[in-house]
């Protein structure tokens, strides 16, 4: 998903040379990074990225078409820079009229070494990534580089293996009052303790926000092939939850909640492939992932018909 421009360089400079800096002040000095990008991927798409990086765009009413050829422009460029990091983009279907484009990160380190070699990109490369970025100008009111760190531990079923045949994203942002991180992860794990001795067929990521946005702020990730497996009139998964919980379990999650969250919002999102810089993988599993910055690797590896996927999130209610 994207650092977009590499998007740092780009777009978001400031957001991520802070992550850069921090990945400084954080990691000791690193050594050249000798892997292939398909070694870059195959660590990335076996399971959720310890790093997240959110790139969120507010685009004006009216001109969603307009932003969307500017990226799929930008992903054709961008996939020609050398060790470009691959992200996935998708455009809000509620709430408000946003795209988000996501890139992990093995360690801040990588974003440190990615924000460098992409200083050194070809200039004619950087010249056209900054002519469409600065062409975007007039599409959007607002940009964000959120930097965010996996929570297995809040996390369930987080395996990525059927992201590619993924369309919708379900996002549960969490805002959590100051103090209460402690209550807000108690809860969570006795939602993932009832879904597991209910045995429901769900799975989820966390992500917590560390820079870029307000502390306390968690995004819970769920890939869908279906809005259906979303459909808040499934009241069979709340009688099971509810029996797996108990009248005690239940009284000491809605005291959690009551304690810990300050708000809590769920938005749904679609998956862009043409606004995409996907591996390649995602392509040789899945048509729908079939555009010219998808398809420009598949091949070129000797594992191009070889399906390895994954990503971020994952599926099912």
């Amino acid at each position: 998903m994207a650092s977009r421009p590499s998007r740092n360089t780009c777009r978001v400079r400031t957001a991520v040379g802070a992550a850069a800096l921090l990945a400084l002040a954080l990691t000791p000095a690193f050594a050249q990074d000798s892997r292939t990008a398909d070694q870059r991927a195959d660590t990335k798409m076996s399971k959720p990225a310890p790093i997240l990086v959110i790139y969120k765009e507010d685009v004006k009413a009216g001109r969603v078409q307009l932003h969307d050829d500017l990226e799929a422009s930008f992903a054709r460029t961008y996939s020609r820079i050398p060790g470009a990091q691959y992200y996935l983009a998708m455009n809000s279907i509620s709430g408000p009229n946003q795209s988000w484009f996501m890139q992990p990160y093995n360690s801040l380190d990588e974003v440190q070494k990615e924000f460098q070699a992409n200083l050194q990109a070809p200039v004619a490369l950087r010249t056209s990534l900054q002519r469409i970025t600065g062409g975007e100008l007039d599409n959007l009111s607002n940009q964000q580089a959120i930097q965010t760190v996996y929570r297995e531990d809040l996390s369930y079923n987080a395996s990525m293996a059927n992201l590619p045949n993924a369309r919708y994203v379900e996002v549960v942002t969490y805002r959590v009052a100051p103090g209460h991180d402690a209550d807000f992860a108690e809860a969570e794990k006795m939602v993932r303790a009832a879904h597991e001795k209910a045995n429901e067929p769900i799975s989820w990521a966390t992500y917590q926000v560390f820079a870029g946005a307000p502390s306390g702020t968690y995004y819970v990730f769920r890939a869908l092939d279906s809005l259906a497996k979303a459909d808040p009139t499934n009241t069979a998964m709340m009688r099971a939850m509810d029996q797996a919980l108990g009248e005690d379990g239940m009284k000491r999650l809605m005291q959690l909640v009551a304690d810990a969250h300050i708000t809590r919002e769920i938005n749904f999102y679609a998956f862009n492939p043409k606004t995409s810089y996907a591996p390649p993988e995602f392509a040789a599993a899945d048509s729908f992932w079939a555009q010219p910055a998808q398809m420009a690797h598949v091949g070129t590896s000797g594992k191009g018909a070889v399906v390895k996927t994954q990503v971020v999130r994952k599926e099912k209610k």
